[in-house]
């Protein structure tokens, strides 16, 4: 495979994870392959999808499970990037659900008060 072929696909699988087309296990094992580091951000978090997930499990159709696997899966990759005027409220946000020990519990109310919190102007 070609380092365009293997590129595409890294960023497939990360737009996948990002937009949970897939199942966070399934986007996961298909970015096993490809490790964490990258001297390039592929694709970017916006406060868009972020909210997106939080709204989601504020309604229930996002499991709180699914989506601290989902945030755990995000947080330390260097090739997903931030929009510089968010990167903080993002970065914050990927912690608190990838670690509910640590913060608060992953459940309706947070998520509801996340999603509220990543509204864009």
């Amino acid at each position: 495979m070609s380092a365009n072929e293997q590129h595409a696909k890294r960023r497939a699988a990360l737009e996948d994870l990002l937009h949970l087309r897939t199942t966070v296990r399934e986007a996961t094992e298909r970015l096993s392959s490809f490790g964490w580091d990258s001297s390039t951000d592929l694709v970017t978090l916006t406060p868009e999808i972020a909210r997106a997930v939080a709204a989601g499990v504020a309604d229930g159709r996002i499991s709180p499970n699914e989506a601290t696997a989902w945030a755990d899966a995000i947080e330390a990759r260097e090739d997903v990037g931030f929009p510089d005027d968010s990167e903080r409220l993002l970065k914050d946000f990927l912690f608190s659900f990838a670690n509910p020990e640590l913060t608060e519990p992953v459940d309706r109310e947070t998520a509801a008060s996340w999603a509220e919190r990543l509204r864009t102007p």
